[in-house]
């Protein structure tokens, strides 16, 4: 399963790393932030700043380990990919029901 979605993270990390929205325009969709605690890339506030780039819903996750925290921690990730998914999922779903 790492082997599947090594390939996507890291794409959205080089993402993450140059990603500059464009003014006066955000995402309207919950965004969920994730890095590793100990990744010397990347600080909180450079992290938080993707509250920036959404109107939508907005967390972030830390995980022990350092820029590659996936390599080790890989069910705690899926497991909060899955959550966010299945909250956001019923956020969705509520609104059209509401």
């Amino acid at each position: 399963l790492v082997e599947l979605l090594l390939p996507t993270l890291r794409a959205d990390f080089a993402v993450s790393e140059s990603f500059q929205a464009p003014e006066g325009r955000k995402l309207h969709c919950p965004v969920v932030a994730m890095a590793g605690e100990d990744d010397s890339e990347l600080d909180r506030d450079e992290l938080e700043a993707w509250r920036d780039a959404t109107t939508g819903p907005f967390r972030s996750r830390w995980f022990p380990g350092g820029h590659f925290y996936l390599a080790n921690g890989a069910p705690d990730v899926l497991a909060e990919v899955r959550a966010a998914v299945l909250e956001f999922a019923g956020r969705a779903q509520a609104v059209r029901h509401g």
